[in-house]
């Protein structure tokens, strides 16, 4: 009997000692990795599986053990392995995740786009590319997905390069009809009020394209403002002549020319500057051989030349 309980206390220190050296065998691969091992979700998961296997060997051991101290501290180490192996288990998920939602919100944003070219559509398609972007850039450094992260960055921002550009497209073409058809409006002879009013919801509408759209190049950009400044040339003569400032064919004593007729002196100057130095206009010489200019020819040469600009952009 005295043999036999020696015998098993043997046994049992063997099984401890085995247990010991397989807990250390098992941990050895997570002991090689550290922060900036790129492994796979499946090649970390089975170092947490060998871990876990080495911490049951280790709480195995005997509490009478010799080398209970020794396998605590083992435990101990083991233990924040695990919780290292397991953060990197779900960064590696975290990854993947990201990763085939961005795909599947580019695969959407495409089919938009091959399907739908309005501008809501083409918004909608925007939105879904900047987000799959935006889980591209979110994905965790030192997984096997983040090695990819500018190509498949570079890939995203060329499909919303082609996306802004034909929104920035569609945008710049609803502005430019907006621009001919207030062009037209103007053959009907608009008075102050009603120009002032449309000239502005115009200069709204193009300063939302312009800070909606920034793809929109300079020399668009540049063209339809020099219409605009036209136009603006135009609201002044307009508003002047609305103060009741324009001077009457019997007034300036240009005879030969109907009384209603509305002149404008030579001198006359838009922003500073005379407007006969701004615009080439016909001048007419009352009695007094003074010059005078018909209204009606400076805001018709006003509107040409704004026109000019605007079919320039179409």
């Amino acid at each position: 009997q005295k043999e036999l309980t020696k015998f098993s206390a043997t046994i049992k220190n063997v099984d401890d000692q085995s247990s010991f050296m397989a807990a250390k065998s098992l941990s050895t691969k997570s002991y090689s990795v550290d922060n900036q091992n790129d492994l796979t979700k499946g090649e970390w998961q089975k170092i947490s599986s060998n871990l876990e296997t080495a911490i049951v060997e280790i709480q195995s051991i005997s509490p009478d053990a010799d080398i209970l101290e020794e396998a605590q501290t083992e435990l101990k180490k083991y233990q924040n392995q695990l919780k290292l192996v397991n953060q990197k288990t779900q960064n590696e998920q975290n990854a993947v995740n990201a990763l085939n939602r961005a795909r599947s919100l580019k695969l959407q944003a495409e089919n938009i786009t091959r399907n739908n070219l309005n501008l809501k559509s083409l918004s909608k398609a925007e939105l879904k590319v900047k987000n799959a972007i935006q889980l591209i850039n979110n994905i965790p450094e030192n997984t096997t997905i983040a090695e990819n992260k500018k190509d498949n960055l570079e890939s995203y921002q060329t499909l919303l390069n082609s996306i802004q550009y034909k929104d920035a497209s569609d945008r710049l073409n609803l502005l430019v009809n907006s621009f001919q058809q207030f062009a037209k409006m103007l053959r009907n002879n608009l008075g102050y009020i009603e120009y002032s009013q449309r000239l502005e919801s115009l200069k709204f509408d193009f300063d939302n394209v312009f800070n909606e759209s920034f793809t929109i190049e300079n020399d668009t950009t540049k063209s339809l403002e020099k219409a605009l400044s036209y136009y603006d040339d135009a609201l002044v003569i307009k508003r002047y002549c609305y103060e009741g400032n324009c001077i009457h064919s019997t007034s300036v004593l240009i005879l030969r020319s109907r009384w209603r007729t509305l002149w404008l002196p030579t001198t006359f100057k838009l922003n500073g500057v005379p407007i006969t130095e701004k615009y080439v206009l016909p001048a007419t010489r009352n009695i007094l051989r003074i010059k005078y200019i018909r209204v009606n020819d400076a805001l018709q040469r006003i509107y040409f030349k704004a026109e000019e600009q605007i079919n320039q952009t179409k």
